[in-house]
C-alpha cells in the first residue's frame, strides 16, 4: 500500500503555490465569462435606459460626476495626437533612410516627441521590410531563371 502512494505521489506533477493551471490553460474555457460580469451586465440591462436617464439628469442638475461619465462614453480622452511629418518623395530604401533621418531631426526639434517618433518609425520599419521582401523575391527570381537557363545548356 506504501509503494502505491508513493507512486501516485511521484507521478503526480508538483503544483507550485498561485498556479493551479497548466501553463496555457487559464482554467476557464474559451469565451467563458467573469459571473461577476455577467450578473453585473444582466442587471444593467433590465434598466440600463433607466440609469442613463438618470445619470443624463443628474449632469443636467449640474452634478460633476455625471458629466465627467457621460464625457468619458461620448468624447473619451485620444491616445494620441495626428502627427504631420515631412515624408520623403521616395519610399525606395534611400527614401525610407531618408525618412528616419527626418523623424530624428523632428526629434532633436521638439516637433515630435519620443513616443510619436516611436510610432511613425514602426510604419517606416514596415515600409523598409516590404522592400526588403520584394528584392528577395526578385533576386531569387533571377536566381532561379539563371539556374534554369544553366540546365537547359
Amino acid at each position: 500500500m506504501d509503494d502505491q502512494v508513493n507512486n501516485a505521489a511521484k507521478t503526480q506533477k508538483k503544483r507550485v503555490p498561485g498556479k493551479p493551471f497548466q501553463p496555457g490553460n487559464s482554467g476557464r474555457p474559451k469565451g467563458a465569462r467573469n459571473k461577476r460580469t455577467a450578473l453585473a451586465e444582466k442587471l444593467m440591462g433590465d434598466d440600463l435606459e433607466a440609469v442613463t436617464r438618470s445619470v443624463i439628469n443628474a449632469a443636467r442638475n449640474g452634478d460633476m460626476t455625471a458629466a465627467r461619465i457621460i464625457m468619458d462614453r461620448m468624447a473619451p480622452v485620444r491616445k494620441g495626437r495626428a502627427v504631420t511629418f515631412d515624408v520623403p518623395e521616395t519610399m525606395d530604401a534611400d527614401g525610407v533612410a531618408d525618412g528616419f533621418k527626418r523623424l530624428l531631426q523632428a526629434v532633436g526639434a521638439g516637433e515630435l516627441t519620443p513616443e510619436e517618433a516611436t510610432q511613425v518609425a514602426a510604419i517606416l520599419e514596415l515600409r523598409r521590410k516590404s522592400i526588403e521582401t520584394s528584392e528577395l523575391a526578385d533576386e531569387i527570381k533571377a536566381l532561379r531563371e539563371h539556374i534554369e537557363g544553366k540546365d537547359e545548356a
